[in-house]
């Protein structure tokens, strides 16, 4: 959608905190807070905000630092941290792979948006 199209305005009242939540979800997002808006309640197919995605990150990364612990202390068997180690690094790359789609869509771009 281009911005020239974006001509009509709505006022919305909302408490402070509301205001800060959608703030920090739309900065979260890389999204001002009228694009937050717009994808939330006008998006033909539902988006997915990682929102939180570096804490997601960083807990991935504190899991694979407990699980190299458990290994070195030999309290699992070293195929079995394998097998977890691998499952968080696809987590990771799914993850990642989702995070690049939405900027895709943030962008405009129009493989994207319909999946051709």
């Amino acid at each position: 959608m281009s911005k020239d199209n974006l001509t009509a305005e709505v006022k919305i009242r909302l408490t402070a905190d509301e205001k800060n939540k959608l703030k920090q979800l739309a900065d979260d997002a890389e999204l001002t807070m009228s694009e937050m808006i717009r994808a939330t309640i006008f998006s033909e197919k539902k988006l997915v905000f990682l929102v939180q995605g570096a804490d997601i990150a960083a807990a991935m990364f504190q899991i694979r630092k407990d699980l190299d612990a458990l290994r070195r202390e030999g309290v699992i068997p070293a195929s079995e941290i394998d097998r977890l180690q691998n499952a968080i690094d696809d987590v990771g790359t799914k993850l990642h792979a989702i995070r690049e789609r939405l900027s895709d869509l943030q962008d405009g771009d129009e493989e994207a948006i319909t999946g051709d």
